[in-house]
């Protein structure tokens, strides 16, 4: 788990200093600089994926399944608060069955927060 922990923080890093000191003063360099940046995305994507897939068939158990899910909760709640990351996402999702395991890993913290107590009473 902390290899797989580790490769998810250094591709997470990886996606967010590809935002820093991007310059370009051509379309082509636009389009160049966009292109690494979704490649890093979908590095990073592919990451969670294995991180999802393994909680889902239960590969984990005890605290290290719920640390694993927290960490993953946690990196996911980041990338898509932002706004670039999420309709990036958005675009690669429609493709069926492309990141399926995170889909549903999401799809269950969704669950699961609006059957939280907190939920019903608001």
């Amino acid at each position: 788990m902390i290899p797989l922990n580790a490769e998810i923080r250094t591709v997470f890093e990886d996606y967010l200093d590809s935002f820093h000191n991007v310059s370009f003063t051509t379309y082509e360099e636009l389009q160049a600089v966009s292109l690494r940046i979704k490649l890093k995305l979908e590095r990073l994507l592919n990451v969670l994926e294995i991180a999802a897939a393994i909680l889902q068939e239960n590969s984990l158990s005890g605290v290290s399944n719920l640390l694993m899910r927290d960490y993953l909760e946690r990196v996911l709640n980041t990338l898509l608060a932002d706004d670039r990351t999420r309709s990036a996402f958005a675009d690669m999702i429609r493709v069926p069955g492309t990141y399926a395991c995170i889909q549903g890993f999401l799809d269950k913290v969704a669950t699961k927060k609006s059957h939280s107590p907190a939920a019903t009473t608001a």
